[in-house]
């Protein structure tokens, strides 16, 4: 085949051809390494057409090295460079072919994820129009080749140059240079492609994409005010409308109301660059800070929760649990991965917290704390959980089965209420009688009662600005923080005089301009108390309200730093009963509404209740549509109309307790209620109790459904369930004196659950009170891992108090009839 080309111009083209499409593969796999990174899933391909091009390349080396001389006086006869030059032609492009046809496959599997998906393009970094740019050049790699070997196979003038030239046949020299320069660019140009056709966003892109899509809750593609309005208030920041308009203005280009990934990866770089828009900027910088991650729930449902608050309740059980021999396999929990999440899933860690917050109120004796298997865990996460209930936690729709699975926004959410409960505790007259100090003119202690927690810490905090040079004032523990003014004020108010000289002094930390650095500073000088637990900084500046809340319920626990009042405090005032408290403990766990409206947590029984909102929410919960939502009065209430709306709400409240059955209210009126008569209160929510307690049952018994007499029915089924097991012990009513020493409770589980009672741990001939309490204790916590919650105390059954005992038996016998 003659060509109308000379040999030497032919050389020339193929080879400038070559080192032209060679530079290019080199240039695009230095841009490649420097912009881009490996899908892990692609990483099978990639190596496969690596190594066959590096086979080809390999091959022609030694078929250079070891076959072809290079002195001028040794002949080659042509038709054994002829043979070897066919075979590697062969063999280049099968592996040309191979190579090249995977990295298409891969490229086309991009594309036809782009055209499926439009957002596929943002999480691989990748326009359209770039896209297909790759594919040119993964199609250019597979084709080249082919076109360099049809011009060396066609290449048959003027042999005498190259005989000349390299005394060589014309044909080795080709198949020295060419296929080396052919090997060369393939495996450049189609690594290059490669990288760049799976590369996907930098750290900086990552974390801006995942912080859109955790902000598209809808997953719709874009986002609205509404949406980042959600995620401000996670953050503890209640920002107004309008400013959440200012901000989608501000990010909006085409100016259709709403943020698309574009406009907000645009943003997002441009505040890694500088300033940016004020409020584009402060979105930014929130969402930055946060941390919030997504995760997919039930039926798509999304969830997020707060990276801080993981990170310091991780620090607080490192803290707090770190000599317990215990917890000694699962600590130092790593804060910078999910090691909280996966290691509460037997239950063990779990029950240590909820001890930390209310001490032994787990019999450790009945925790598996090398748990084998996985009934082992649940039996724990069961024991834990309804022991939160019983402290007060809301833990409804929350079973062990999310905390075996590590559901993040559920298992944070639990430990955030335990920790909670654990931290005010204390914060009471009977503890801090100080707290006297912080009644304001015109108050009486039953206004000091009726104040939450948080309340008065607020007070506390103020209480001791009011002693210091400084004028300011808080009203939250958010916005009122970020500065971190009132914290400096405060460590020096309460710190002892002989830690006062090592902390920083107020001005000092004060004339530091930049927040963040003045935090840190604050945080130094908490740490000289040993008070630093909970927050960083970052979460002073943020405002974190849950985080904050913390940090100063420790700092009043180690340090109240509250004279002690001269007169003694009158014992109704300082004192809980323990049926008010098991009242309210049950009232906080079962997670209640008044309509579209959470009720808060009820910290002073009749305080809370007085506005008729909680009573209602507990009908509404027993008997659903007793309650019409359309006649009740909702918070916020005008001051001036207040106290008419909650009388009426409590007229109600009695009015639909009459609809449900076995409530008997005589003598009780709404006024009551309003007014906090405590017995008549007490009355009523033992009834409301009973009858939730009764309701359980109903649903899990048809027979019991038609039952006059339901405590004698449920007497009836303990008889009859323990004389099955073949136990000897029985009761006649709830009043019977032989449960004060727990031991037919104890035999009633067994039944229930055989070999589920470990009788050595028994005291069977009980003539100590100790004996009897530790029984109950043991009785408590038994049907509590058996997975009834029980929200009785064992001084309860030692008393033989006949309300709580029936609740005991009657929580059993649903469980009973669950486990049949």
């Amino acid at each position: 085949m003659n060509c109308k080309f000379n040999e030497e111009e032919i050389s020339n083209i193929i080879d400038t051809c070559c080192v032209v499409v060679g530079c290019l593969g080199l240039f695009l796999n230095y841009l490649s390494y420097k912009t881009a990174n490996y899908h892990k899933s692609d990483d099978i391909y990639c190596h496969t057409a690596f190594f066959i091009k590096l086979l080809a390349v390999a091959d022609s080396l030694s078929l250079i090295g070891e076959i072809l001389p290079f002195e001028k006086n040794v002949v080659v006869q042509d038709s054994d460079i002829e043979v070897l030059f066919n075979i590697f032609v062969a063999f280049d492009i099968c592996s040309t072919t191979v190579a090249g046809f995977i990295v298409l496959l891969i490229t086309l599997d991009r594309y036809l994820q782009i055209s499926r998906n439009p957002f596929y393009m943002y999480k691989c970094k990748m326009s359209p129009n770039f896209q297909r740019t790759v594919m040119i050049l993964v199609v250019c790699d597979f084709f080249v080749p082919f076109f360099v070997i049809a011009f060396i196979l066609t290449e048959r003038n003027d042999e005498s140059y190259l005989s000349k030239s390299f005394g060589l046949p014309p044909r080795a020299l080709q198949f020295i240079g060419q296929p080396l320069l052919v090997a060369a660019l393939n495996l450049s140009s189609s690594f290059a492609v490669h990288r760049i056709s799976n590369r996907s966003t930098s750290h900086t892109g990552n974390k801006a994409i995942s912080v859109f899509f955790a902000l598209d809750v809808d997953g719709n593609g874009h986002v609205s005010s509404k949406e980042i309005g959600s995620l401000f208030k996670a953050l503890g920041e209640d920002v107004p409308g309008y400013k959440l308009r200012d901000c989608i203005s501000s990010i909006d280009k085409n100016k259709n109301g709403t943020i698309e990934l574009n406009e907000f990866l645009e943003v997002y770089a441009q505040h890694q660059a500088d300033s940016g828009k004020i409020w584009a900027q402060k979105l930014v910088k929130k969402l930055g800070k946060a941390e919030v991650v997504k995760n997919v729930g039930i039926q798509g449902a999304h969830h997020s929760y707060s990276e801080p608050e993981k990170v310091a309740f991780a620090s607080w059980i490192n803290e707090n649990l770190r000599h317990d021999p215990d917890c000694a396999k699962y600590l130092l929990l790593n804060v910078d991965n999910d090691d909280l999440f996966r290691k509460m899933n037997d239950g063990v860690l779990l029950a240590k917290v909820v001890n930390l917050a209310n001490p032994d109120h787990i019999d450790e004796r009945v925790l598996n704390k090398k748990p084998k298997n996985e009934w082992h865990q649940r039996e724990n996460l069961d024991l834990a959980l309804n022991a939160a209930a019983a402290m007060g936690c809301s833990i409804v729709n929350i079973g062990a089965a999310d905390f075996l699975k590590g559901t993040p926004h559920l298992v944070l959410g639990i430990l955030w209420q335990i920790i909670k409960i654990g931290l005010v505790a204390k914060i009471n007259l009977k503890n801090v009688p100080g707290l006297i100090n912080l009644l304001e003119e015109g108050e009486t202690m039953k206004d000091l009662n009726a104040l939450s927690p948080e309340e008065l810490l607020i007070r506390w905090v103020n209480y001791h600005l009011s002693r210091s040079p400084t004028e300011r004032r808080i009203k939250n523990l958010n916005e009122d923080i970020k500065d971190s003014e009132a914290y400096v004020y405060l460590l020096h108010q309460i710190a002892p005089e002989e830690l006062e000289s090592q902390m920083s002094k107020e001005h000092s930390v004060l004339a530091e301009p930049d927040h963040l650095e003045r935090a840190r500073l604050t945080l130094e000088t908490a740490d000289v108390i040993k008070c630093k637990a909970f927050v960083t900084p970052q979460d002073i500046v943020d405002g974190n309200p849950k985080l904050n809340l913390a940090f100063v319920a420790n700092l009043f626990n180690y340090y109240p730093a509250l004279d002690t009042p001269a007169k003694e405090i009158e014992e109704e005032f300082i004192v809980e009963t323990r049926e008010e408290k098991t009242f309210r403990n049950w009232i906080n766990s079962l997670g209640l509404k008044a309509g579209d409206w959470s009720i808060p947590f009820v910290n002073n029984l009749y305080h809370n209740l007085a506005s008729g909102l909680v009573i209602l929410s507990i009908e509404d919960r027993i008997k659903p549509g007793t309650v019409k939502w359309n006649k009740v009065s909702l918070p916020p209430f005008k001051p001036i109309k207040a106290e008419i709306l909650q009388r009426q709400n409590c007229k109600y409240a009695v009015e639909y307790a009459g609809e449900i059955k076995g409530i008997r209210l005589v003598g009780v009126g709404g006024n009551d209620i309003y007014e906090q008569n405590e017995t008549l209160t007490l009355g009523l929510v033992w009834q409301l109790m009973r009858a939730y307690t009764q309701g359980l049952l109903s649903t899990l018994s048809q027979e019991l459904r038609n039952q006059a007499d339901i405590d004698a029915y449920v007497i009836n089924w303990v008889n009859t369930t323990l004389e099955q097991a073949g136990k000897t012990t029985l009761i006649k009513d709830f009043k019977d004196k032989q449960i004060a020493t727990s031991l037919c409770v104890l035999d009633l589980i067994d039944a229930i659950k055989p070999k589920s009672v470990n009788y050595d741990l028994v005291v069977m001939d009980c003539t100590e009170e100790s004996d009897k309490f530790n029984n109950a204790k043991l009785a408590i916590n038994l049907g509590r891992r058996l997975g009834a919650r029980i929200y009785a105390l064992p001084e309860d059954l030692v008393e033989v108090k006949h309300k709580m005992v029936m609740t005991v038996f009657a929580c059993l016998m649903a469980r009973g009839l669950q486990t049949k």
